[in-house]
């Protein structure tokens, strides 16, 4: 195996022991958005044990760029006067 692969596999070990994503959709106001983007992080790090050779640079700008822009639109709270 890789050191990446060792990496991330260690990294969704520790995300499921310790109850990382349960402790972050709880304390989530919206926690629908927080639910898309651990979908799009998850997708991303499962494309990368599955390919190898999968252009990580790219889909890390990708990832990014698209969880700003949903967290933005997202976890916007309307101001009430």
């Amino acid at each position: 195996m890789t050191q990446r692969r060792v990496c991330i596999i260690k990294f969704a070990v520790y995300l499921v022991t310790d109850n990382m994503i349960k402790d972050l959709i709880l304390l989530t106001k919206y926690p629908s958005v927080a639910g898309i983007i651990i979908v799009i992080w998850a997708g991303l790090a499962a494309l990368v044990l599955i390919y190898p050779d999968f252009p990580l640079i790219k889909a890390l700008i990708t990832s990014i760029v698209a969880s700003v822009i949903i967290a933005y639109f997202g976890f916007r709270v309307e101001k009430s006067l």
